[in-house]
């Protein structure tokens, strides 16, 4: 089992069990940051250099952390997780990275295609050979990012719902995506799969 886990995770060839498993991880690390951030914060310290975070940045995310206040599970999304899937199939094969698909779209519209958003809605994207854990570590410690925006959907109060998907990606060797939405209505189309 484990031999197939590292095969699978080092050379980018996911199964869809594995890879609904590592979605499911990842749903469960945002909500653990999310309901538990002083509890996060110790994670954080301790996975945040292991996988090349600077110091400085992960002082920083850790002292965001001990101040945090626990904000609200969400609520996993099946037409947001299709939007976030549709946009891993359509760009991870590519070695596209960014918000843009293929056709121009964005989260906006991708989530529209299977559901109806109000409100806010948002998407983290995160790339590398990592496990679940450290991709949201390092969308919590967000290095680099000078809004730290990753951080502040993961921990904004008026997003209820998420969906969440992963796959390869051909340049940097898998990649994930998660959109968030204040309020949505699920569409209950299924277009994206494995």
């Amino acid at each position: 089992m484990i031999r197939s886990f590292l095969f699978a995770f080092i050379f980018g060839i996911a199964s869809p069990a594995f890879a609904q498993s590592y979605d499911d991880t990842l749903f469960a690390e945002i909500n653990l940051a999310r309901t538990q951030p002083q509890a996060y914060a110790r994670i954080i310290t301790e996975r945040g250099p292991a996988i090349g975070n600077s110091a400085k940045a992960v002082t920083d995310a850790v002292r965001f952390l001990e101040k945090q206040k626990p904000v609200a599970s969400l609520s996993f999304s099946p037409g947001l997780t299709q939007a976030a899937l549709s946009h891993v199939l359509d760009t991870g094969p590519r070695g596209i990275k960014g918000h843009a698909g293929t056709d121009g779209s964005r989260v906006t519209k991708r989530v529209d295609r299977f559901g109806r958003w109000d409100v806010r809605v948002a998407e983290n994207l995160c790339y590398g050979r990592l496990g679940a854990r450290d991709m949201i570590v390092c969308l919590i410690v967000d290095e680099g990012v000078r809004d730290l925006y990753h951080r502040r959907n993961i921990f904004d109060k008026s997003f209820r719902h998420i969906g969440v998907a992963s796959g390869p990606h051909a340049t940097m060797g898998y990649m994930m995506c998660s959109d968030f939405a204040a309020k949505y209505t699920e569409g209950g189309r299924t277009l994206a799969r494995r």
